[in-house]
């Protein structure tokens, strides 16, 4: 058994051929690349035993004259860094030979597959180009890394994907030179940062699914962890949520994507706040910044699809067959069809993966470390528990102070507490491993209670400014403006009614929050 290393890029061939010959690259190579075909199978039995139970592919690959079997875990790890378990066995030719492997650990698959049929579920031809080279990064450090290009396809079902990228793989060495290698590679040739393998982009053309939209995962923790333990935990698991959403942003079909992908970008952000003492200044407000970027260019698509399923909808469904709000759904179809262009544009920008790789390397890395004294070292190792319910009282105290005579605030002054609240239950997620759950989910059970009537409220509140920007668009006919504007009051007064109406039980909702007693109490 092996630990595969790995990350992928994706571009045109003529980008990636060019990688290999710049001189910061082409000076450390060890020989000349050696070219070879490799036309692999992937099985599974019938129902998916593999990859849907156990997590794993099973390939069977020709490679010259040798058949070679191989076995994956699927990928692992935070961020663009693909970490994965793989054995290999010779095996006599295409058919699949399970019985060959002997590894303890396999004996889970072999039993699950012995004595039953496995089919072709993806097939791939690959003319790859390998040559490994050494890498020295700007901190001088070393590592070996074996660099494949990758052009052919990958089959599945009667459908079939191009592939074209470049794989970086650690051969031996600090991983932070792969980080650093892919950082320089993106600045010399537009490329992207591949999140998927081979294997799982031929399930997905096989199985015909539009991707699932990620939801945020609870960092599982121990009761002896430090904080550090816990920032590493909360922003993986933010991490992984923003990458395992690209698909899905990409594919178009589900809104969820987009929102889930913003939820994560939008948690990164708000750990970056909570951890601000235990991340240098000039690292947190890069981040922050770049982390922005992408939040704000995936905005304008979020909003249309509220406005649309859950501000329009509604009105819709209580006066059909109403022209003016029919052409305001017209100009909120075309205006959300556009914004979504501007996402995809975004997702495959090289921005976009710049600032992608960045928070992987410097999650993976470690970056706050840099520079950090020995008072830095120290609180780095405080007891989560500790730091934790010293994090939640500081974020705790801003909601309050923001919330000072809530009943009169305006609706912006409403809308800075709501945001507040959601850099609260960011931190609370991340930490609530560590206290009782008996004390955790009647709080948090309070604070979900006011953010949702505090999300109905501000959805009223922008409806007019998401109106406003529908109908700012000099290019409508005056006649389908005049319309649109009809249905836009009518949309925005109804909602605006609402909003008068749910007030008391918003009012209500505040002070039982203010009231729970917050579960990290005593802890600090």
């Amino acid at each position: 058994m092996g630990v595969e290393r790995e990350l992928k890029l994706e571009g045109r061939a003529e980008d990636l051929r060019k990688l290999l010959a710049d001189p910061s690259v082409a000076d450390g190579l060890k020989g000349r690349p050696a070219r070879r075909r490799l036309a692999a199978t992937y099985y599974d039995t019938p129902e998916g035993t593999l990859r849907r139970e156990l997590g794993m592919s099973f390939r069977v690959r020709k490679e010259g004259r040798r058949w070679v079997q191989a076995v994956k875990r699927e990928p692992t790890g935070n961020g663009v860094l693909l970490a994965r378990d793989e054995w290999e066995v010779q095996v006599a030719g295409e058919a699949p030979e399970p019985a060959r492997f002997t590894d303890p650990e396999l004996a889970e698959l072999v039993q699950a597959v012995t004595g039953r049929e496995l089919v072709a579920i993806v097939r791939t031809d690959i003319r790859r180009e390998t040559v490994d080279l050494d890498w020295t990064d700007e901190h001088g450090r070393n590592a070996v890394v074996n660099l494949a290009l990758d052009q052919g396809r990958i089959e599945a079902d009667g459908r079939s994907e191009e592939v074209s990228e470049l794989e970086l793989e650690l051969v031996e060495g600090d991983p932070a030179c792969l980080y650093a290698l892919a950082l320089r590679c993106a600045e010399l040739a537009p490329v992207r940062f591949a999140t998927r393998s081979k294997w799982q982009r031929g399930v997905r053309l096989h199985d015909r699914l539009a991707p699932e939209p990620v939801k945020a995962e609870r960092p599982e923790l121990a009761a002896d962890a430090n904080i550090e333990t816990v920032m590493v935990a909360a922003f993986g698991a933010a991490l992984h949520q923003w990458i395992g959403n690209e698909a899905a942003v990409l594919d178009g079909r589900d809104p969820e994507g987009i929102h889930q992908m913003r939820v994560a970008l939008r948690r990164l952000r708000s750990l970056l706040t909570v951890f601000k003492d235990l991340i240098p200044p000039a690292q947190r407000k890069s981040l922050s910044g770049e982390l922005r970027t992408v939040v704000k260019a995936l905005g304008p698509a979020r909003d249309l699809d509220v406005f649309e399923a859950e501000l329009l909808a509604p009105v819709l469904a209580a006066r059909a067959g109403e022209p003016s709000l029919s052409a305001l759904q017209e100009l909120t179809a075309s205006a959300r069809a556009r914004a979504y262009d501007e996402a995809h544009a975004m997702v495959a920008s090289r921005n976009y993966g710049r600032t992608l790789l960045r928070l992987s390397a410097w999650l993976a890395m470690r970056g706050w470390r840099m520079g950090a004294d020995a008072a830095g070292a120290d609180q780095l190792a405080m007891p989560a528990t500790e730091a934790a319910a010293a994090l939640l009282d500081k974020a705790l105290r801003k909601v309050r102070r923001r919330g000072r005579h809530f009943a009169g605030l305006a609706p912006d002054e409403r809308h800075e507490v709501r945001i507040a609240l959601k850099k609260l239950r960011y931190a609370a997620d991340a930490v609530t491993d560590l206290f009782p759950p008996d004390r955790v989910k009647p709080y948090n059970k309070r604070l979900s209670q006011l953010q949702d009537h505090m999300g109905r409220f501000n959805d009223a509140f922008v409806a007019g400014t998401l109106v406003d920007r529908l109908l700012g668009d000099g290019g409508l006919p005056a006649a389908m403006r005049q319309a649109a504007a009809k249905g836009a009051g009518m949309v925005a007064g109804w909602h605006a009614h609402a909003a008068v109406a749910d007030e008391p039980e918003l009012i209500d909702a505040w002070r039982a929050f203010k009231r729970a007693a917050p579960f990290w109490e005593g802890a600090a």
